[in-house]
């Protein structure tokens, strides 16, 4: 792939997180039309198969949520037709595919498309996407009744989606599994897992999500008879849907108003609720919705005693259910049917619908629903003269439940200790990981240590072997000029001793000087880790410096200068910054002409204080400037008053800065020099 492709594909997969966001999850209705028009143009444009597979997808759950059924299948279909050969996209469109089926309630059938992708997931895809199928497999079976594998599915989604800290995806399956605790009755978890849900859309402002779970959890209050909390979620629920903008969102709530106003007892709501509902989903293709409708209709036709009204509206909601393989559904309408079918007299009828209703609700664990289908099917029983039937039945069912009940109660405890040991075990293996990354660590640590202390002493040796040789010549002078005024005393006049003794003092100044210099690079090294940085003022260090150096500079007619503002303070070692300007106006006092300048000059930007030494000689040559700072770096300017110049100054200054994390430059002028020491503001 050339660079200018791999732009391209870059940009075609930011603009499919944005179509994905912006028609999935979080659609803006007055932008949709625009958002639609790239993610079409970009599916049928994009260079890459696995681009243009992507943006089929994103826009088939899109025009599923819009209810626009054949447009969401044809970008289905070329989905399906770009990934054929593809393992991943295979399993990402059959993903697509099953969502679409389980949102439409066609439950038998997502299962078929997403099942065998379940079976070989571990190593084959990403823990995203692994994590996603999941997630719906688990809601699958749950529509399905397969209690059992939904709730192990359901707590694998979870160990998949916390492990890939993805809080979105842990919404989804929050609020799924929530839903799955809800209908067996396992209210007080069902409120916990809805409420994890509900927190995390809220952080994030997903609306739809904000839309379904309040609704759940209005629903649950409800059936507790918590009306106040019911009607607060409720509200949540109805703006967040009218703010998605999503229909199939806004026909959730709608459909589901109605139950809650039928648990909350307030039938005129209720009825209003029903009828704005069922206005809504003929404008739309939901028939899914439409179900939930009809069986809420039906129920509250039933309660008011209009059996004639109730009766075809329950069985057009149950053939829906039985078509769509709706298990929970199934269950619960058939013991409406069995209610209506004993108020119309039609005892026989109305056993064999309760009887279904027991097994349908009991397979699934919705106790408190399977509790009273036992109790209707038990005075239906009785008015046909067997008594023992119902007993026994519900003395088995009882039992069943006792031992389920004690069984889940069992396995949460021992999901808690297994959570408890997990947890144990990752707090020794992150004891343990301490100790060993700081046992490395001090070991890296020694390592550099022992690999700095072997280069100090090998530098050191240096230094010394340069020390005694640059010693060894002025020592040998010495001697020379002693002996010779020892042996010479008698015929030597005033005149040659006084010549002779300044000679030995030029030759102990720099012999002095010498010893300095080496002296200066054992105490920076000493204070490699030892430097007491701490808040200074630089303009009182600099005038000091001045100070030290103005009977020197006065000696060649030199003015010394400080510029700047009253007080600019630093992070340093004063002493530090004492010894490295003592080596700039030095440097700069021997090498400028007489009757000149130098100028401390002194600022600060954002980060840096900047001390900046500038004078009025001749400046470094462009040969000479990469000489600069290196041990012994002898430049072609030479002193202006003959002073000596070991050329290791200026390598000692910014050796020094280095160690207290300023740094020391030189900065190029058309005349004169600049040397910059930049310190950390304070």
């Amino acid at each position: 792939m050339s660079s200018n492709d791999a732009h391209t594909a870059a940009n075609y997969r930011d603009l499919l997180q944005r179509s994905r966001n912006d028609l999935v999850r979080q659609p803006n209705i007055s932008e949709i039309n625009e958002a639609r028009f790239r993610a079409e143009k970009a599916a049928e444009e994009a260079p890459r198969r696995e681009d243009r597979a992507e943006f089929c997808q994103v826009l088939a759950q899109h025009y599923t949520s819009f209810a626009e059924p054949e447009r969401a299948q044809r970008w289905l279909d070329e989905a399906d037709r770009l990934s054929t050969g593809v393992p991943e996209l295979e399993a990402s469109t059959a993903y697509i595919k099953a969502a679409i089926l389980h949102q439409s309630f066609d439950f038998t059938k997502a299962l078929s498309v997403i099942q065998p992708f379940v079976e070989h997931t571990a190593d084959d895809l990403k823990p995203s996407l692994r994590a996603r199928i999941q997630t719906l497999y688990a809601g699958i079976l749950d529509q399905l009744g397969d209690v059992t594998g939904a709730h192990r599915a359901f707590a694998q989604a979870i160990e998949l989606r916390e492990g890939l800290n993805d809080p979105l995806g842990l919404a989804v399956v929050y609020y799924n599994y929530g839903e799955f605790c809800a209908k067996r009755d396992d209210d007080v978890r069902a409120l916990d897992y809805l409420e994890r849900a509900l927190r995390i859309e809220q952080e994030y402002d997903v609306h739809h999500g904000i839309a379904q779970s309040a609704m759940q959890m209005a629903l649950i209050h409800a059936q507790r008879s918590s009306g106040e909390d019911a009607l607060r979620y409720y509200e949540i629920a109805r703006e967040s849907a009218a703010a998605s903008g999503v229909p199939t969102v806004i026909a959730f709530v709608k459909a589901n108003a109605a139950s809650l106003y039928q648990r909350l007892g307030d039938e005129t709501a209720q009825l209003a609720a029903l009828l704005d509902a069922k206005t809504y989903l003929e404008r739309h293709s939901f028939d899914s919705m439409k179900e939930l409708v009809l069986a809420n209709l039906a129920e509250f036709y039933l309660n008011r005693g209009d059996l004639n009204l109730a009766d075809p509206l329950l069985q057009r909601a149950l053939t829906m259910a039985r078509r769509d393989g709706n298990a929970y559904a199934i269950g619960q309408m058939t013991y409406t049917l069995g209610i209506l079918r004993k108020q119309q007299g039609r005892l026989t009828e109305a056993a064999s619908a309760l009887k279904e209703a027991v097994e349908r609700l009991s397979e699934i664990k919705a106790h408190v629903l399977t509790l009273k289908a036992f109790g209707e099917l038990a005075t239906v029983q009785a008015a046909l003269g067997s008594h023992s039937d119902a007993c026994v039945s519900m003395v088995e069912w009882a039992r069943t439940y006792v031992e389920e009940h004690n069984q889940d109660v069992e396995d949460r405890l021992r999901r808690v200790q297994e959570i408890r040991e997990q947890e144990r075990l990752a707090s020794q293996e992150e004891i343990y990981r301490l100790r060993n990354v700081e046992l490395s660590d001090a070991m890296d640590r020694l390592k550099v240590m022992n690999t700095e202390l072997r280069d100090l002493a090998v530098e050191k040796d240096e230094f010394m072997a340069i020390a005694a040789h640059d010693l060894r010549n002025p020592l040998a002078d010495m001697r020379s000029m002693l002996q010779t005024v020892i042996g010479h005393y008698d015929i030597l006049s005033k005149d040659d001793v006084l010549d002779i003794c300044r000679d030995l003092l030029a030759t102990t100044t720099r012999m002095s000087a010498t010893v300095h210099a080496f002296l200066e690079i054992s105490r920076t090294d000493r204070r490699t880790n030892g430097l007491e940085n701490e808040t200074i003022d630089v303009v009182h260090i600099a005038h000091r410096a001045v100070d030290r150096f103005e009977s020197r500079a006065a000696v060649k007619s030199i003015k010394l200068v400080v510029t700047g503002p009253h007080s600019v303070f630093a992070i340093g070692d004063a002493s530090v910054v004492d010894a490295i300007l003592d080596n700039l106006i030095s440097n700069a006092i021997k090498f400028v002409p007489s009757n000149t300048t130098v100028t401390l000059e002194i600022g600060c930007d954002k980060q840096e204080c900047i001390i900046r030494v500038i004078d009025q000689g001749p400046g470094i040559t462009a040969e000479d400037q990469p000489k600069l700072f290196t041990k012994y770096g002898k430049l072609t300017s030479r002193p202006t008053g003959g002073e000596d110049s070991l050329g290791l100054g200026l390598y000692l200054a910014r050796r020094m800065a280095e160690r207290m994390s300023a740094r020391l430059d030189y900065e190029p002028r058309e005349s004169g020099a600049c040397f910059v020491l930049r310190l950390p503001c304070a």
